[in-house]
Protein backbone atom coordinates (compact mmCIF):
# COMPACT_ATOMS: atom_id res chain seq x y z
CA UNK A 1 0.00 0.00 0.00
CA UNK A 2 1.51 2.95 -1.09
CA UNK A 3 1.92 5.31 2.09
CA UNK A 4 2.60 9.16 1.26
CA UNK A 5 3.08 11.37 -1.51
CA UNK A 6 6.44 10.32 -3.27
CA UNK A 7 9.58 11.74 -1.21
CA UNK A 8 11.11 14.46 -3.16
CA UNK A 9 14.69 15.27 -0.96
CA UNK A 10 16.39 16.57 -4.19
CA UNK A 11 16.17 17.06 -8.14
CA UNK A 12 18.02 14.39 -8.70
CA UNK A 13 17.39 11.01 -10.64
CA UNK A 14 13.55 10.91 -9.02
CA UNK A 15 13.12 14.29 -10.79
CA UNK A 16 10.12 12.87 -12.21
CA UNK A 17 8.35 12.36 -8.95
CA UNK A 18 8.08 16.26 -8.70
CA UNK A 19 5.34 16.76 -11.54
CA UNK A 20 1.70 15.47 -10.50
CA UNK A 21 -1.81 14.59 -12.77
CA UNK A 22 -4.00 17.60 -12.83
CA UNK A 23 -7.42 16.27 -13.43
CA UNK A 24 -8.98 20.04 -13.42
CA UNK A 25 -11.98 20.16 -16.07
CA UNK A 26 -11.71 16.55 -17.52
CA UNK A 27 -15.53 15.54 -18.17
CA UNK A 28 -16.36 19.34 -17.40
CA UNK A 29 -15.70 21.72 -14.50
CA UNK A 30 -18.47 21.66 -12.16
CA UNK A 31 -21.07 20.30 -14.44
CA UNK A 32 -21.14 17.56 -17.03
CA UNK A 33 -20.53 18.29 -20.29
CA UNK A 34 -21.06 16.42 -23.55
CA UNK A 35 -18.23 18.12 -25.14
CA UNK A 36 -15.25 16.54 -23.78
CA UNK A 37 -13.37 14.62 -25.63
CA UNK A 38 -13.21 11.33 -22.93
CA UNK A 39 -11.56 8.98 -24.97
CA UNK A 40 -8.67 11.32 -25.04
CA UNK A 41 -9.10 12.09 -21.65
CA UNK A 42 -8.56 8.57 -20.79
CA UNK A 43 -5.64 8.19 -23.32
CA UNK A 44 -3.64 11.42 -21.99
CA UNK A 45 -4.04 10.19 -18.22
CA UNK A 46 -2.93 6.75 -19.45
CA UNK A 47 0.28 8.05 -21.07
CA UNK A 48 1.43 10.53 -18.04
CA UNK A 49 1.49 7.44 -15.75
CA UNK A 50 2.83 5.58 -18.25
CA UNK A 51 5.98 8.33 -18.08
CA UNK A 52 6.05 8.15 -14.23
CA UNK A 53 3.83 10.47 -12.98
CA UNK A 54 2.16 8.37 -10.45
CA UNK A 55 0.34 11.30 -8.65
CA UNK A 56 -3.07 12.01 -9.72
CA UNK A 57 -5.33 14.24 -8.42
CA UNK A 58 -9.20 14.03 -7.91
CA UNK A 59 -11.96 15.90 -7.31
CA UNK A 60 -15.58 14.70 -7.32
CA UNK A 61 -17.40 18.26 -7.39
CA UNK A 62 -16.26 18.11 -10.76
CA UNK A 63 -18.30 17.26 -13.65
CA UNK A 64 -20.75 16.32 -11.09
CA UNK A 65 -18.73 13.76 -10.02
CA UNK A 66 -18.15 12.33 -13.83
CA UNK A 67 -14.53 13.13 -13.54
CA UNK A 68 -14.14 10.25 -11.06
CA UNK A 69 -15.33 7.76 -14.12
CA UNK A 70 -12.40 9.11 -16.14
CA UNK A 71 -9.99 8.65 -13.99
CA UNK A 72 -11.39 5.43 -13.00
CA UNK A 73 -10.64 3.97 -16.65
CA UNK A 74 -7.46 5.89 -16.65
CA UNK A 75 -6.12 3.96 -13.74
CA UNK A 76 -7.66 0.05 -13.52
CA UNK A 77 -4.57 -1.31 -15.68
CA UNK A 78 -2.30 -0.44 -13.54
CA UNK A 79 -1.31 -1.94 -10.40
CA UNK A 80 -2.56 0.31 -7.63
CA UNK A 81 -0.24 0.15 -5.17
CA UNK A 82 2.06 2.48 -7.72
CA UNK A 83 -0.25 5.38 -7.82
CA UNK A 84 -1.17 8.01 -4.96
CA UNK A 85 -4.64 9.74 -5.47
CA UNK A 86 -5.07 12.75 -3.83
CA UNK A 87 -8.78 13.19 -2.99
CA UNK A 88 -10.42 16.62 -2.33
CA UNK A 89 -13.00 16.55 0.33
CA UNK A 90 -15.03 19.90 0.64
CA UNK A 91 -16.24 19.90 4.04
CA UNK A 92 -16.67 23.38 4.59
CA UNK A 93 -19.86 22.49 2.36
CA UNK A 94 -20.95 19.54 4.10
CA UNK A 95 -23.92 20.09 6.90
CA UNK A 96 -22.42 16.98 9.13
CA UNK A 97 -20.09 14.54 9.48
CA UNK A 98 -22.62 11.62 7.74
CA UNK A 99 -22.56 13.48 4.60
CA UNK A 100 -18.57 13.26 4.99
CA UNK A 101 -18.87 10.04 5.30
CA UNK A 102 -21.68 9.51 2.01
CA UNK A 103 -18.80 11.56 -0.40
CA UNK A 104 -16.02 9.68 1.50
CA UNK A 105 -18.03 6.16 0.04
CA UNK A 106 -18.71 7.61 -3.24
CA UNK A 107 -14.98 8.55 -3.89
CA UNK A 108 -13.83 4.77 -3.24
CA UNK A 109 -17.15 3.54 -5.22
CA UNK A 110 -16.55 5.64 -8.36
CA UNK A 111 -13.10 5.11 -8.45
CA UNK A 112 -13.23 1.38 -7.36
CA UNK A 113 -10.43 1.49 -4.95
CA UNK A 114 -10.54 0.43 -1.33
CA UNK A 115 -8.43 3.05 0.32
CA UNK A 116 -7.56 6.74 -0.38
CA UNK A 117 -3.83 7.50 -0.72
CA UNK A 118 -4.17 11.38 1.03
CA UNK A 119 -7.39 12.48 2.07
CA UNK A 120 -7.37 16.36 1.56
CA UNK A 121 -9.46 19.26 2.96
CA UNK A 122 -9.93 21.39 0.28
CA UNK A 123 -10.51 24.75 2.29
CA UNK A 124 -9.31 24.66 5.86
CA UNK A 125 -12.89 26.22 7.24
CA UNK A 126 -14.56 24.25 9.87
CA UNK A 127 -17.54 26.06 10.17
CA UNK A 128 -19.92 23.01 10.10
CA UNK A 129 -17.72 20.17 10.99
CA UNK A 130 -14.91 20.46 13.77
CA UNK A 131 -11.63 20.14 13.72
CA UNK A 132 -12.04 17.49 16.40
CA UNK A 133 -14.85 15.57 14.58
CA UNK A 134 -12.49 15.41 11.81
CA UNK A 135 -10.11 14.41 13.75
CA UNK A 136 -11.74 11.77 15.42
CA UNK A 137 -13.00 10.78 11.31
CA UNK A 138 -9.79 10.31 10.28
CA UNK A 139 -8.10 8.52 12.98
CA UNK A 140 -10.81 5.84 12.21
CA UNK A 141 -10.28 5.82 8.61
CA UNK A 142 -6.44 5.30 9.29
CA UNK A 143 -7.19 2.68 11.82
CA UNK A 144 -9.27 0.47 9.36
CA UNK A 145 -6.63 1.36 6.23
CA UNK A 146 -9.12 3.55 4.20
CA UNK A 147 -6.83 6.46 4.55
CA UNK A 148 -3.10 7.00 4.37
CA UNK A 149 -2.08 10.38 4.73
CA UNK A 150 -3.84 13.66 5.38
CA UNK A 151 -3.13 17.01 3.51
CA UNK A 152 -4.90 20.33 3.10
CA UNK A 153 -5.39 22.74 0.27
CA UNK A 154 -5.24 27.06 0.08
CA UNK A 155 -4.05 26.70 3.24
CA UNK A 156 -2.18 30.09 4.96
CA UNK A 157 0.69 29.79 7.94
CA UNK A 158 -2.34 30.41 10.32
CA UNK A 159 -4.65 28.15 8.69
CA UNK A 160 -1.79 25.44 9.15
CA UNK A 161 -0.82 26.37 12.70
CA UNK A 162 -4.33 25.90 13.92
CA UNK A 163 -5.16 22.49 12.03
CA UNK A 164 -1.83 21.47 14.05
CA UNK A 165 -3.05 22.55 17.11
CA UNK A 166 -6.65 20.68 16.44
CA UNK A 167 -6.01 17.64 14.44
CA UNK A 168 -3.06 15.28 15.95
CA UNK A 169 -2.71 13.55 12.99
CA UNK A 170 0.60 15.21 10.75
CA UNK A 171 0.17 17.25 7.45
CA UNK A 172 1.56 15.46 4.48
CA UNK A 173 0.91 18.03 1.34
CA UNK A 174 -0.63 21.51 1.46
CA UNK A 175 -1.60 22.44 -2.49
CA UNK A 176 -1.53 26.15 -3.19
CA UNK A 177 -1.81 28.63 -6.29
CA UNK A 178 1.88 28.72 -6.82
CA UNK A 179 3.63 29.92 -10.12
CA UNK A 180 6.68 32.01 -11.04
CA UNK A 181 3.56 34.75 -11.03
CA UNK A 182 1.88 33.52 -8.47
CA UNK A 183 3.78 33.93 -4.99
CA UNK A 184 1.02 35.23 -2.21
CA UNK A 185 2.07 32.00 -0.34
CA UNK A 186 6.10 33.00 -0.63
CA UNK A 187 5.49 36.22 0.99
CA UNK A 188 3.14 35.69 3.34
CA UNK A 189 5.77 32.74 4.97
CA UNK A 190 3.11 29.82 4.18
CA UNK A 191 5.44 28.20 2.23
CA UNK A 192 8.82 28.47 4.29
CA UNK A 193 6.75 27.18 7.33
CA UNK A 194 5.77 24.16 5.24
CA UNK A 195 9.16 23.70 4.17
CA UNK A 196 10.59 23.76 8.00
CA UNK A 197 7.29 21.46 9.14
CA UNK A 198 8.01 18.78 6.19
CA UNK A 199 4.86 19.54 4.80
CA UNK A 200 5.19 19.36 0.85
CA UNK A 201 4.11 21.86 -1.51
CA UNK A 202 1.93 21.26 -4.26
CA UNK A 203 0.96 23.87 -6.98
CA UNK A 204 -1.48 24.07 -8.80
CA UNK A 205 -1.56 26.14 -12.06
CA UNK A 206 2.24 26.11 -12.01
CA UNK A 207 2.36 27.10 -15.61
CA UNK A 208 0.39 30.51 -15.94
CA UNK A 209 -1.82 31.12 -19.18
CA UNK A 210 -0.13 33.62 -21.49
CA UNK A 211 3.38 32.20 -20.72
CA UNK A 212 4.52 31.84 -24.83
CA UNK A 213 4.16 35.67 -24.58
CA UNK A 214 6.64 36.36 -21.25
CA UNK A 215 9.81 36.55 -23.20
CA UNK A 216 8.99 38.93 -25.55
CA UNK A 217 7.96 41.14 -22.79
CA UNK A 218 10.66 41.11 -20.20
CA UNK A 219 14.70 40.77 -21.65
CA UNK A 220 16.23 39.21 -18.75
CA UNK A 221 13.74 36.37 -18.89
CA UNK A 222 13.77 35.65 -22.58
CA UNK A 223 18.07 35.73 -22.31
CA UNK A 224 17.77 32.74 -19.66
CA UNK A 225 14.85 31.16 -22.38
CA UNK A 226 17.34 31.21 -24.93
CA UNK A 227 20.51 30.02 -23.00
CA UNK A 228 18.93 26.81 -21.78
CA UNK A 229 17.45 25.91 -24.95
CA UNK A 230 13.59 25.81 -23.78
CA UNK A 231 10.18 27.35 -24.06
CA UNK A 232 9.19 30.22 -21.69
CA UNK A 233 6.88 27.71 -19.68
CA UNK A 234 9.59 24.95 -19.52
CA UNK A 235 11.16 27.37 -17.64
CA UNK A 236 8.72 28.44 -15.44
CA UNK A 237 8.52 24.86 -14.54
CA UNK A 238 11.81 24.17 -14.24
CA UNK A 239 12.19 26.59 -11.58
CA UNK A 240 9.48 26.03 -9.65
CA UNK A 241 10.60 22.33 -9.59
CA UNK A 242 13.81 23.37 -8.39
CA UNK A 243 12.12 24.58 -4.94
CA UNK A 244 13.00 22.31 -1.97
CA UNK A 245 10.46 20.61 -1.23
CA UNK A 246 7.85 21.97 -3.83
CA UNK A 247 5.86 19.23 -6.49
CA UNK A 248 3.29 20.43 -9.27
CA UNK A 249 -0.05 19.19 -10.43
CA UNK A 250 0.02 19.90 -14.37
CA UNK A 251 -2.78 19.32 -16.39
CA UNK A 252 -3.09 18.83 -19.71
CA UNK A 253 -5.27 16.70 -22.81
CA UNK A 254 -2.43 17.87 -25.36
CA UNK A 255 0.10 15.29 -26.10
CA UNK A 256 2.10 18.38 -26.93
CA UNK A 257 1.93 19.94 -24.21
CA UNK A 258 2.43 17.20 -22.07
CA UNK A 259 5.43 16.27 -23.81
CA UNK A 260 6.56 19.72 -23.23
CA UNK A 261 6.15 19.69 -19.54
CA UNK A 262 8.22 16.46 -19.18
CA UNK A 263 10.66 17.72 -21.39
CA UNK A 264 11.54 20.45 -19.10
CA UNK A 265 13.07 18.54 -16.51
CA UNK A 266 15.93 17.45 -18.82
CA UNK A 267 17.90 20.59 -17.81
CA UNK A 268 19.21 22.29 -14.02
CA UNK A 269 19.20 25.49 -13.36
CA UNK A 270 22.56 27.01 -12.26
CA UNK A 271 22.21 28.48 -9.03
CA UNK A 272 22.48 32.30 -10.20
CA UNK A 273 19.73 31.49 -12.69
CA UNK A 274 17.49 30.65 -10.15
CA UNK A 275 18.56 33.19 -7.90
CA UNK A 276 17.41 35.81 -10.75
CA UNK A 277 14.10 33.71 -11.50
CA UNK A 278 13.70 34.63 -7.28
CA UNK A 279 13.84 37.72 -7.69
CA UNK A 280 12.17 38.27 -11.53
CA UNK A 281 9.04 39.75 -12.03
CA UNK A 282 7.00 40.48 -15.16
Amino acid sequence: MNSSIPEIKAFGKDRLLKLGIGTWGIGGYMTKTPYSDYVNEIAQIKYQINKGLTLLDCWIAQGEGGSLELIRQSIEEFDRKSLTLLCKFDIHKYKDINELEEVFNKYLKQLNIRYIDVFQIHKPDFKNISEKELEKFLKRKIAEGKVIKFAVSNANIESIKNIQKKIDIPIEANEILYNIFNREYEHDGTIEYCVKNGIKILAYRPINRGMANIAHANTEFANLVLKYGVTPSQLALNWLLQKKNVMALIKSSNRAHINENLDCMSIELSKDDIKILDNWSL
